[in-house]
């Protein structure tokens, strides 16, 4: 899959899908998910002016994002500028992605490191944990 699930970002607690929404300038071909109460939820992507001026007047009351991986590296690059991202095989079956956070050049400790599977999931991880960051201060 080339973006974050519904259960994903559904799952984050209310005030750190605030941080993502808050960030989230909607643009042609984003993908949404949008809640339709009975019934039920649609997965949806921006394709014309209209839909886009009306997520971005709405987002968050019943539309919101479902990230790429693009996206994610965009929202992390507001608060970290250096992003080290390499991937390595520990095992002959599989490789593994590593992202590394920096706020500065000079350090040799990321401020956040992620390892998983999958590159999209590492910077989910990431960008939750860049969020949660923004949301203690």
């Amino acid at each position: 899959m080339n973006y974050i699930t519904v259960e994903q970002f559904m799952g984050l607690p209310e005030e750190i899908r605030k941080v993502f929404i808050d960030w989230w300038q909607p643009k042609m071909h984003d993908l949404f998910l949008a809640k339709l109460g009975e019934i039920g939820d649609l997965k949806c992507c921006i394709g014309d002016k209209y839909t886009l001026e009306q997520i971005t007047q709405n987002k968050g009351v019943n539309k919101f994002p479902l990230f790429r991986l693009d996206q994610l590296w965009e929202f992390i690059s507001t608060r970290y500028k250096h992003i080290g991202v390499n991937n390595y095989s520990p095992t002959i079956e599989h490789y593994e992605w590593n992202v590394k956070l920096f706020k500065s050049m000079k350090q040799l400790e990321p401020d956040i490191e992620v390892t998983e599977k999958d590159l999209l999931q590492a910077f989910w991880e990431a960008a939750v944990l860049v969020a949660k960051e923004k949301v203690r201060g």
